[in-house]
């Protein structure tokens, strides 16, 4: 993915080279769409292919075989279900569920291929040794090998339209922003535009020391100004990781910073580099190769976020329903006792600022 940074240098002709710092104006509120998540949506595309799997070897015994032998042998469904986890087990090992494999399907076709051929050569050795080739039919193992490598193929290539489209949108990365400024954030950047499987989005770098004590461009990345403008700026656009860069011996800024920042939807992490203190591996979470330390969590990530979608409209759909006569009678009471609309709406404001719209019964007369 690529880490540029989100704003351009002009030039002018007075001189050169002219740096233009923007101002949070100069942002459009672009990358407002949600977030997908990588861990959800691999986990889906796992499911899709699994079933894929099973479909196209059960449909080609059932074209091919004698139904009454597919019946009658549990060899073809433990066959079926075999090379169907082992799909996932293999394509997972080589990396094809990541977001860079999903987006370009042709320069992953090999492994792609190969993995299929694996999977079904680890099958066709597990019949061999445990001698039940009798039992199942040699061209239907090989109509499988064909259809069902097409059909994974013809899978990422429809998939790669949807995300692509996710990838302009903004969707599969991640928006960071880092707070401080100088050496440590140089070399924070550094190391994140070092990392080609990186998903995170650069948007600028925020300081609090002014233009006097910090740079107006950190590594080509934009000084954005102090921390109320971050607090300002992750409430116009979507960012999903803040990146501290102070060291961990300043425990009274950091958690200053932090009491700030809770009111955003974002995680919140230190870059772990600055610190001469070393912790086991495991106390460590990573962004790339860059080890940080999680200081805040975003409220609702990967499946809790699924869970939630799932939660609300089960809930209100249920609600709604069994609402419904109690809804009708206040409706029909509304339009009886005066003129005007049974439902008065009105636009409000949300968490972290998000402007939504509600809808009420009308208690005052037009």
């Amino acid at each position: 993915m690529s880490n540029s940074p989100l704003v351009n240098i002009g030039t002018t002709a007075a001189s050169p080279i002219s740096l233009h710092v923007p101002r949070l104006a100069d942002f459009r509120t672009t990358g407002q769409s949600s977030l997908v998540s990588p861990i959800v949506l691999g986990v889906m595309v796992k499911a899709v292919e699994a079933i894929l799997v099973l479909a196209t070897g059960l449909a080609i015994a059932f074209g091919y075989v004698n139904v009454q032998d597919i019946g009658n042998s549990w060899t073809y469904a433990v066959a079926l279900v075999a090379a169907a986890l082992g799909t996932i087990v293999v394509f997972q090992s080589f990396s094809l569920y990541t977001p860079q494999a999903l987006t370009s399907p042709l320069r992953h076709l090999p492994r792609l291929v190969l993995g299929w051929s694996l999977t079904l050569g680890l099958l066709v050795m597990a019949i061999f040794f445990l001698k039940v080739g009798p039992e199942l039919s040699r061209v239907w193992l090989a109509l499988w090998f064909a259809i069902g490598g097409a059909t994974l193929v013809a899978d990422r290539l429809v998939l790669a339209l949807f995300t692509r489209a996710w990838v302009k949108q903004g969707r599969l990365t991640r928006r960071a922003v880092i707070y401080g400024s100088g050496a440590a954030a140089e070399q924070l950047i550094k190391r994140l535009e070092a990392d080609a499987e990186s998903d995170i989005r650069i948007c600028g770098v925020f300081d609090d020391r002014g233009y006097e004590r910090s740079a107006r461009l950190v590594s080509g990345y934009p000084n954005l100004g102090t921390l109320a403008e971050l607090l300002a700026f992750g409430r116009k656009t979507r960012v999903d990781v803040v990146i501290l860069t102070m060291p961990l011996a300043a425990e009274d800024r950091i958690n200053q910073v932090l009491g700030k920042l809770a009111v955003l939807p974002v995680e919140v992490r230190l870059a772990a580099e600055n610190s001469q203190l070393r912790f086991c591996r495991r106390a460590y979470s990573y962004i790339g190769a860059v080890p940080m330390i999680d200081l805040i969590d975003k409220p609702l990530n990967d499946w809790g976020s699924v869970a939630k979608w799932l939660f609300d409209r089960s809930v209100g759909a249920t609600a709604l329903l069994l609402l419904t006569p109690v809804l009708i009678a206040v409706a029909i009471a509304v339009k009886l006792d005066s003129r005007g609309p049974v439902l008065f709406r009105q636009k409000r404001y949300g968490f972290n600022n998000e402007l939504i719209e509600v809808f009420k019964f009308r208690s005052m007369s037009t």
